[in-house]
């Protein structure tokens, strides 16, 4: 979709920002997975509250692609695929929330 933009156009930055956003995402999902894989158990010094705080970091971005394709037209597949990510990031987060002793 963002090859077929034009370039200067409102449509172009939003899908750039989108492509950017998705990225983030992307890391932050990497470095949750390396906190879950490295977890040590009780020996370890990671709070529990820093897990539930890394996945809500990955759902603050997809907010911001969403909030942004809201008002352009014929992007509904990138909506989807957005709605879609952000329930996989919300499956994650209600997966970690019990390991929250902090609330």
């Amino acid at each position: 979709m963002l090859e077929n933009t034009r370039k200067g156009t409102v449509p172009m930055r939003v899908l750039s920002l989108c492509e950017v956003d998705y990225d983030t995402v992307l890391s932050i999902l990497k470095i949750c997975d390396a906190m879950i894989r490295d977890y040590q158990g009780d020996e370890d010094k990671l709070q529990s509250s820093e897990l539930v705080s890394c996945v809500d970091m990955a759902y603050d971005c997809i907010n911001e692609c969403g909030s942004e394709l809201v008002d352009m037209p014929a992007v509904g597949a990138l909506v989807n695929e957005n709605n879609e990510l952000a329930m996989l990031v919300k499956l994650n987060a209600a997966l970690v929330a019990p390991h929250d002793i902090s609330q």
